[in-house]
Parts: structure tokens; C-alpha cells; sequence
């Protein structure tokens, strides 16, 4: 028998389970972004993969209110991040590495406040640790020759003890 090829050609296709609830969906957004969005046995958006404007793809993941709690994706800048959100919504933790190959790990409070910052720069890396306004009030980092510093610092970011001495 000789073989043919299948092809389906949509805008937009649904696939359905045995009861008829959509399950997956596969589409071209009005803003021509390709979209998979995946749902569970109730119809809710669980798992959605999209590439928008081209050179943003992301994969979010999603609890069963339907709210964003992880996501990986990349940046137009290329810099890839993977971030947390709370039950409420909120960005607590993003993981990233940006266009000048500095990786880092920003801890958020659930106020929306920077308040936690590690990160490895090519042969250096630090720890901040910060207050309710944002400001460094411990830091912990080595320099490229392999020197380590620590720093405290009050709340208005005025340095008030560093080991070694400055």
C-alpha cells in the first residue's frame, strides 16, 4: 500500500476527552503567537506553551484557579528566567541569567520587595540580603582574585562594620 501523508490545517485545533470537554488546544493567537494550552479533566488551563513575537517562547505552569505558579521562558534579550508565584499571585522567586552572564537568584517577600539576591559573575559572587525599602543592608562577595568581604550596613545603607576592614 502506498503510504500518504496527513496533513491538518488550522487556525485553531481542539481536542476533546470521551465527555467532550476540551482538553487540549492548539492555536495561532490574534497577535500570531502559536499557543499549546493544556487543561485538566475540568477544563481549567493547567499547562500553556507559547512563543511570542517570535523570539519569546514560555512555558507556564498553572494551579487549579487557574493562576500562574512557575514559568520558564526567555527573554527577546535572550536572558532565560525561572520564576515562582504565590497562591495570591505574586512574583516570589526569579531565577535568571541576563545578557551579560551574570546568573542570579532574587528572593521576593510577599509585598512585592526585593529582599534576597546571590548571584556568580564570571569569577566573582556575592549575597545581598535587604530591607523593607530595598536597600543592602548585608553583603556577602568575593572579588576576581579570590578575596572575600562581608558588610553590614544600616537602614539607610550607610556601611557600619566590613570584614576586612575598609
Amino acid at each position: 500500500a502506498e503510504k500518504k501523508e496527513r496533513i491538518v490545517s488550522a487556525e485553531r485545533v481542539e481536542i476533546v476527552d470521551a465527555s467532550e470537554q476540551l482538553r487540549i488546544l492548539l492555536e495561532v493567537g490574534k497577535d500570531d503567537s502559536p499557543q499549546l494550552v493544556i487543561m485538566d479533566s475540568k477544563g481549567r488551563k493547567r499547562i500553556d506553551v507559547v512563543l511570542r513575537s517570535d523570539v519569546e517562547p514560555a512555558i507556564t505552569l498553572y494551579d487549579p484557579k487557574e493562576q500562574s505558579r512557575a514559568s520558564l521562558r526567555d527573554t527577546k534579550e535572550e536572558e532565560p528566567h525561572l520564576q515562582f508565584w504565590d497562591r495570591q499571585g505574586k512574583l516570589r522567586m526569579d531565577l535568571m541569567i541576563n545578557k551579560d552572564e551574570f546568573a542570579g537568584l532574587k528572593l521576593i517577600d510577599s509585598a512585592g520587595k526585593q529582599r534576597v539576591i546571590a548571584g556568580v559573575q564570571g569569577e566573582t559572587c556575592a549575597i545581598a540580603l535587604l530591607n523593607e525599602k530595598e536597600r543592602q543592608v548585608v553583603e556577602l562577595g568575593s572579588d576576581p582574585k579570590g578575596n572575600y568581604g562581608i558588610m553590614l550596613r544600616d537602614a539607610e545603607g550607610k556601611r557600619v562594620w566590613s570584614a576586612p576592614p575598609k
